[in-house]
């Protein structure tokens, strides 16, 4: 997990959420500043920013496993299904999985013509949200091997990330409903307001249903009703 500091801290919640997906021994990249964790933390010596902390976190986890890396954001909320998702194959709508990377959120303005399942990126805008993402180990070993410039003014570590799977011939797919959602209330890549269509517009916290979703227009999905009515949090 990236983790920086923030006027309203959101990392236990996010921690717990990926949790209560399925995945277990969570490491967290922090930045300088951040407060402590109940997780495995590393802390950097100075500030890096999204993108570099992002790279940081591949290396790592790249060196210290054995499969596919999957790096999430410090304000999110997972989908109680994401981990079925991923790694079911009687589920999922993919054989093998594709090389590359897999958003597990969907932007707002992909849904409306979007699959259930993972969907082929073919424009910058299906690139937007470095909330959560899964690279498979041979992207991962690229990525991190690439000379990746010390800064890109003007370019979020999400379209970074984008820009190199179409620069290397990495696929990028992203997944709808959406896996994983905001749940502060400033954008995860600084401090801009989180405007609706910095939220997925679907959202699916359900485990195992694909048709219960509900709009993830809020920064808050504690307020949803037909999410409290099914879940706590």
């Amino acid at each position: 997990m990236l983790h920086a500091p923030r006027p309203v801290p959101t990392v236990e919640d996010s921690l717990l959420s990926i949790e209560q997906a399925g995945w277990e021994n969570v490491h967290v990249f922090s930045e300088p500043g951040s407060e402590e964790v109940s997780a495995d933390q590393h802390v950097a010596v100075s500030r890096l920013g999204p993108f570099n902390n992002l790279l940081r976190a591949v290396i790592y986890l790249l060196e210290s496993g054995k499969g596919d890396v999957l790096v999430f954001q410090d304000d999110v909320q997972v989908s109680r299904y994401a981990r079925e998702a991923l790694v079911d194959p009687l589920i999922r709508n993919w054989r093998p999985v594709p090389e590359g990377v897999i958003s597990l959120y969907e932007p707002f303005e992909s849904a409306e013509y979007a699959v259930d399942g993972l969907n082929l990126a073919t424009e910058t805008k299906h690139g937007y949200g470095a909330l959560g993402y899964l690279f498979t180990r041979k992207c991962a070993r690229e990525f991190t091997k690439f000379h990746h410039p010390h800064k890109r003014r003007g370019l979020q570590a999400d379209l970074r990330v984008f820009n190199w799977c179409m620069q290397m011939g990495f696929q990028y797919h992203w997944h709808s409903p959406s896996l994983i959602m905001h749940t502060g209330h400033t954008s995860s890549l600084g401090d801009r307001p989180l405007t609706v269509t910095r939220q997925c517009k679907w959202f699916a916290p359900d485990a195992r249903d694909l048709n219960y979703v509900v709009p993830g227009s809020r920064p808050d999905v504690t307020q949803i009703p037909a999410y409290s009515a099914h879940h706590s949090v």
